[in-house]
């Protein structure tokens, strides 16, 4: 490490306090002060402290109606909140204060976890601003996701359990209990790199918050909510390789993405990169790919979930200066180069100019990063590295 690293990272964590502060602000007022996402937490905690059910729809758009000032102008217009009970726990926390200072906490905590993900250990200041500039990292400010500090949490949890700690790290990753997808995830990697301690330290940590959110009939409930939020959100899931394949035929009547046919299709290409990431999973650099794998083997997520993806592109770039012989500053101009290439494709793409629309177009950059992956994979190596070597 050069003498200049210590001083490279302060400039890069500067650059990612301003740049985080400046992005909350400005999404807190481009929507109205709502915090979109945040919303959602809010008032599925707000209704339960009421003693009232999070997933039952009147109440929690009731409250939804108070914090955007309108009707929920969302899709999620008529539903009653997709988490599960025991995220409803933190919600329930969250929910405690008025909502301006509640949300202003939630952002300390965006913050939080965004300056751990730019200052971790073994991390180049390259790395670090192209988090910043990933478009799902931005994204996560944008909605004011709970997948960001999830995201943290994950790494924290496998960087404790690579130290040997793995009750600990394993205690940490159950708090991915409240989005479970990601839970699963976690745990097919632990499978997959035999950390049997860590895995059921996980299991044990998620099985006892889901015991300390139980209420009668919360279960079926939240199970009812998320079907039908994922039925009818189909045609966002913008990450999973399944919604990627079937867009350009989704307005064709014969495969709809919510017949059987799709559903069987889905499930097939959902197990089959389970099975390609945990392939690569096994292998002592795997974490990776598995990531790249996984995010478009989930069943539903949302475009600020390539967020996950994001460790593949600096693995990428180092693959692509391995075998090209480059040094490291011209990997990192290929690496930005990547990334606001991606920003032209969100911003240039066809289908429309509007959030969603954008936001539509994200799962197949996400597919790009793997597919330039699998191409760096299987390429021969580059010439001068060749002769280099020799």
């Amino acid at each position: 490490m050069s003498a200049r690293t210590p001083s490279a990272k302060r400039l890069a964590l500067a650059a990612a306090l301003a740049a985080a502060a400046l992005l909350a602000w400005i999404a807190a007022r481009a929507r109205g002060f709502d915090g979109e996402d945040f919303a959602y937490y809010y008032c599925a905690g707000a209704v339960a402290n009421a003693g009232a059910s999070p997933y039952e729809p009147a109440a929690y758009q009731e409250c939804l109606r108070g914090v955007f000032r309108r009707p929920n102008p969302n899709i999620s217009r008529d539903s009653g909140s997709a988490y599960p009970p025991p995220a409803i726990v933190l919600f329930r926390a969250l929910a405690a204060p008025p909502y301006a200072a509640s949300f202003a906490l939630w952002n300390a905590a965006l913050l939080a976890a965004s300056l751990w993900l730019v200052s971790r250990r073994r991390a180049r200041a390259a790395d670090m601003f192209l988090l910043l500039l990933w478009p799902a990292f931005v994204l996560t400010w944008d909605y004011h996701k709970i997948g960001l500090v999830l995201f943290a949490l994950f790494l924290a949890a496998l960087a404790l359990i690579e130290d040997g700690r793995e009750a600990p790290g394993g205690a940490l990753l159950s708090l991915l209990v409240f989005q479970p997808q990601w839970l699963a995830a976690a745990g097919l990697y632990l499978a997959a790199r035999r950390r049997r301690r860590a895995l059921a330290a996980a299991a044990g940590g998620a099985l006892v918050l889901a015991l300390a959110s139980w209420r009668a009939g919360w279960a079926l409930e939240w199970l009812a909510s998320a079907a039908e939020h994922a039925q009818t959100i189909v045609g966002f899931d913008n990450q999973s390789l399944f919604v990627a394949l079937v867009k350009p035929f989704d307005a064709a009547a014969w495969f709809f993405p919510r017949s059987w046919m799709a559903l069987t299709a889905r499930a097939l290409v959902s197990l089959a990169l389970a099975a390609e990431a945990w392939r690569r999973a096994r292998r002592p650099d795997g974490l990776a790919p598995f990531l790249g794998f996984i995010v478009l083997a989930q069943p539903y997520s949302h475009a600020s979930d390539a967020l996950w993806a994001f460790p593949l592109l600096p693995a990428a770039r180092d693959r692509l200066a391995s075998r090209l012989g480059w040094s490291p500053r011209a990997a990192d101009a290929a690496a930005l180069g990547f990334t606001l290439l991606l920003w032209y494709a969100l911003a240039a793409g066809p289908g429309g100019r509007g959030r969603v629309d954008v936001e539509n177009r994200e799962g197949y950059l996400t597919c790009a990063l793997v597919l330039v992956w699998l191409v760096l994979e299987h390429a021969p190596p580059g010439t001068r590295l060749h002769k280099g070597a020799a």
